[in-house]
């Protein structure tokens, strides 16, 4: 099958910026992973090479070596055997040395077949060397016999005999360091001839791939900088608002192609801007119907939001109201009940029991009318409080040991826990209210035996006093129901309409605070007043 490509159809493929840089792109690489081949393939010659050369050297080396200690061994038993300055003490050493030498030969293993030969036969003359000299006693009584039979010609006959073995471990060993050295050189010299071809080759494809690049960025950024100023002219002008502005640059590639989507995004942007003008007009005639009619419908709101002012207003106005009526027969009947039981006659019917009854009854009934009274003030803003820089620390101290008695009588226990000086503006004597109906809960509320802590710290940057106690605590769903007035908790003892925490958050709201209750994670429960901030600690 033949494959043919139209020539226009190339010449538009490399018009394209995107072609342009693939190739450049490609031949780049192409360089560098042909340096990078190259280099790597001489770099594991070069190794093998250098691995080569030490292998040669190590051997070297080794027989440079042996043949010392072969040469030491000779010498020290020769000069033994022809009873020299030398005794049977300086032999031993050099043999052993060599010896170790011969080991460390035996042992090794060499890459060719004639290496292993050389070696096998170096182990071989080395110990016929050994064996030949080591005996120095016998060999000397042996020269002696000698040179007594043939004179000191035969005595140097016999030692060219016993140095032969040494000589030819001598030659062994020459031709081998020599033949190492020849391979140590050759293995150096390939080494750096690869190294050289390594370093020219990276050299030279550093050069062509810097001309590459070069080329290309010139040819690139000769196009790209007309085209991108152009483009960011249009992109100007469009984001400021002029969206008759065309860019128009001309070309095949994608900076023309993307010119032209400028140019119609621009024309586009203008007729909807103009069709959004037109519809702006209908938008706003719209807006100003709907206006209308939520005009209408906040002014019927404003009329039912004024409705249930007047409604909440006429409530306030009734519990003031109720609370000071209730006032002043509640006192007229004290009065009375007080005057009858001073004049009872004893001699009758004893109408004390009847007459403390109604006292006990009349107070009750005057103390709820008060916490009523109280409740309407607060909530209508008509309650006067009497405020001064207090210590809450101190505060809490003293109504602490106002209720020791009490507590001792239900074998409770109360404690106010020290703190650092908190203070707050506030009336005390609304505060010991407040913290008395508190601790007057915990004490009546929980079982008998009830620890109750009292303490005053600061919660946020705002004073605050804490009442805690070990009690069961509340349930959860009630514990700000508490607060509101005729509420009280499922297990409530006693009578009364449980206007106390009631009384507690209308002071507490007075002073521009808050009042709440809640349980402890180890059980019990707290309950908590929050007052404002001192305004030097609040702009601090």
């Amino acid at each position: 099958m033949h494959w043919s490509v139209p020539i226009p159809a190339i010449r538009r493929s490399l018009a394209t910026l995107r072609t342009r840089l693939m190739l450049a792109s490609l031949i780049s690489t192409a360089v560098v992973a042909g340096i990078g081949l190259l280099n790597l393939r001489a770099a594991y010659a070069a190794r093998d090479a250098v691995a080569a050369a030490r292998r040669s050297y190590e051997r070297v080396a080794l027989y440079t070596r042996l043949d010392h200690a072969a040469t030491e061994f000779e010498t020290r038993a020769l000069a033994a055997i022809t009873r020299q300055a030398v005794g049977a003490d300086a032999v031993t050493p050099a043999r052993l040395d060599l010896a170790a030498l011969l080991g460390r030969a035996a042992a090794a293993r060499f890459q060719t077949a004639a290496e292993e030969a050389a070696r096998v036969r170096i182990v071989a003359e080395g110990q016929a060397v050994i064996a030949s000299l080591s005996n120095s006693g016998a060999e000397t009584a042996r020269l002696d016999g000698i040179e007594r039979a043939a004179g000191a010609r035969g005595v140097g006959a016999e030692i060219v005999r016993l140095r032969a073995p040494q000589e030819r471990l001598r030659r062994t060993l020459g031709a081998q360091i020599a033949s190492g050295d020849t391979e140590v050189a050759a293995g150096t010299a390939r080494a750096l001839a690869l190294n050289d071809l390594a370093t020219s080759a990276a050299y030279v494809g550093l050069g062509g791939v810097i001309a590459l690049w070069a080329t290309m960025g010139v040819i690139l950024l000769r196009r790209l900088k007309t085209g991108l100023d152009r483009l960011e002219r249009g992109a100007r002008a469009v984001g400021s608002g002029a969206l008759s502005h065309r860019i128009g640059l001309t070309g095949r590639d994608e900076l023309a192609a993307l010119s032209a989507a400028f140019d119609a995004m621009a024309g586009e942007l203008q007729r909807q801007q103009a069709a959004l003008k037109a519809a702006n007009s209908n938008l706003e005639a719209a807006v100003a119907e709907r206006t209308g009619d939520l005009s209408r419908a906040n002014a019927a709101l404003s009329l039912a939001n004024a409705a249930l002012a007047e409604e909440d207003r006429r409530r306030r106005a009734f519990l003031a109201y109720v609370g000071h009526e209730l006032r002043t027969p509640l006192t007229i009947i004290r009065g009375e009940a007080q005057l009858a039981l001073r004049a009872a006659d004893p001699c009758r019917l004893d109408p004390s029991p009847v007459l403390g009854r109604i006292l006990e009854q009349t107070r009750d009934l005057a103390r709820l009318v008060d916490d009523l009274f109280l409740i309407a003030r607060a909530e209508s803003g008509g309650l006067k409080l009497h405020r001064r820089r207090t210590d809450l620390g101190e505060l809490t101290q003293r109504v602490a040991a106002d209720f020791d008695a009490l507590a001792a009588e239900g074998r409770a226990e109360i404690r106010a826990t020290p703190s650092p000086t908190v203070e707050a503006e506030v009336d005390p004597d609304r505060v010991r209210q407040m913290m008395a109906a508190l601790i007057d809960n915990a004490l009546r509320h929980t079982h008998p035996g009830v620890r109750v802590e009292v303490a005053a710290d600061l919660w946020e940057g705002a004073p605050r006093i804490t009442v805690r106690d070990d009690g069961p605590g509340v349930p959860s769903a009630q514990a700000d129901d508490l607060f509101t007035g005729f509420r009280r908790g499922d297990d409530a003892r006693g009578q009364g309409l449980g206007l106390g925490l009631a009384v507690v958050r209308a002071l507490a709201e007075a002073h521009g605070g808050a009042a709440g209750l809640e349980n402890r994670p180890g059980g019990g429960a707290c309950a908590w007043l929050r007052f404002p901030a001192l305004q030097s600690e609040a702009a601090a």
